[in-house]
């Protein structure tokens, strides 16, 4: 097993799959042995041989081992691809024409946008936060800022700035309750149409209120995002560039016109970056409950959760400004984060084969996409996060028609 896993390690893919075989030669029930050869031959494209030898390890382990679940939804990857496709094909053309119809009810002229401005703790970033608001070209605007018990001086730090700020405003500062009752607190203040949050670190860009108002709302779309760009402690901005965390999220929002639906680009990743890119109605924020207590994902949870009433529109401008100061709250623990939001994506898998209704007709559902919404799962590797009844049921399946066009053939 030791030289098997070297030489897969090396990139020698024939010595390791050699030895994987030589071990399960001698124990049969070993399950590491058993999903290492499946990991190899998947590794090497041979993928009807692949799922046989993972099926087998995932008997082996009683569907207990992530890893395995995960490779087994690897290896139906190929066979979902083509599954319900012309199905698929008709869902992407009614989706294309709803993007592109204008809405039979026209918005309000000049609708209010309440502004939430949560704060904790940043006493340094929180002037230049209010001021890119004072600076929007949209100015039917209300600002709503909420200190969450900051001990930094940043409540004297908005107390100061205030006075210059154009709009109707309010201010709370009061002891700490955390991130999502923070922005939540703003919510049931706010009284616009829509609403965006502004983290106290981040920016908007000047025109980030106007072109959401003409692209949202002009759609009579609920709610939305735009590109996001970055910055750094200084305000000046960021290209991301080769590894990192950074350099992960511009490549997913890069990636948003490849995916199905911008939904099924949500449901791989946070896409939308920040509660702070959210643009929503309000209602619709009232309706869903606000956020949950998350630490790190209250935001994507969000949009989870959004994603089963109404489909969000993507603006493809870079209209919001995240600052990259090494004190963010994701910085704290990446993967105390990563944990969170798997226990968020394994509710999502849940409820997306629970077969209970969804308004938004494009939602990413089983019900909606069939083995589309799988096939999405797969290629973003969340096998280990798909029920496992649900995976089971694929696996075997495939593994049926496999086995029947083999006999035919």
């Amino acid at each position: 097993m030791e030289s098997a896993l070297a030489a897969q390690r090396a990139g020698d893919f024939a010595a390791a799959e050699a030895g994987y075989r030589n071990a399960v030669q001698i124990d049969p029930g070993d399950p590491d042995a058993v999903h290492m050869l499946g990991v190899v031959l998947l590794q090497t494209a041979r993928y009807s041989e692949a799922l046989d030898w993972l099926l087998r390890a995932a008997d082996l382990t009683g569907w207990t081992w992530p890893s395995v679940r995960h490779n087994v939804g690897l290896a139906l990857v190929p066979y979902l691809a083509t599954a319900g496709l012309p199905a698929a094909i008709r869902r992407w053309a009614d989706y294309e024409a709803w993007k592109a119809a204008p809405d039979d009810v026209p918005p309000d002229a000049a609708p209010t946008v309440s502004v939430v401005v949560p704060c904790y703790n940043h006493a340094g970033y929180v002037a230049a936060a209010l001021a890119s608001v004072y600076a929007q070209t949209w100015r039917r605007v209300e600002l709503i800022v909420v200190d969450d018990g900051s001990t930094d001086g940043s409540v004297e730090a908005i107390r100061d700035s205030l006075p210059a700020c154009p709009f109707p405003h309010t201010f709370v500062a009061r002891d700490n309750r955390g991130a999502a009752a923070t922005i939540n607190e703003g919510l049931a203040l706010a009284t616009g149409r829509y609403v965006n949050v502004l983290n106290s670190d981040d920016r908007f860009s000047a025109r980030r209120l106007e072109t959401m108002v003409g692209r949202v709302a002009a759609a009579g779309a609920c709610w939305g995002f735009a590109r996001t760009g970055f910055i750094d402690s200084a305000g000046n901005p960021i290209v991301p560039a080769g590894g990192g965390y950074l350099a992960e999220i511009a490549a997913a929002v890069d990636a948003v016109a490849a995916c199905d639906t911008v939904g099924y680009a949500l449901a791989d990743f946070n896409v939308a970056v920040s509660s702070g890119n959210l643009f929503v109605e309000r209602t619709f924020a009232l309706e869903l409950g606000g956020f949950a207590d998350y630490r790190y994902n209250h935001d994507w949870d969000f949009c989870l959760r959004a994603l089963r009433l109404a489909e969000p529109l993507f603006v493809p401008e870079t209209l919001y400004e995240y600052r990259w100061h090494g004190g963010n709250t994701i910085a704290g623990s990446r993967d105390i984060a990563r944990a969170e939001a798997d226990d968020l994506l394994r509710r999502h898998h849940a409820t997306a084969c629970a077969g209970e209704p969804c308004q938004n007709r494009f939602a990413p559902d089983a019900a909606t996409w069939r083995e589309r919404h799988w096939l999405a799962a797969m290629q973003s590797g969340q096998g280990a996060l798909v029920p496992v009844n649900v995976l089971r049921t694929l696996a075997r399946g495939v593994a049926l028609d496999v086995a029947r066009e083999a006999a035919a053939a």
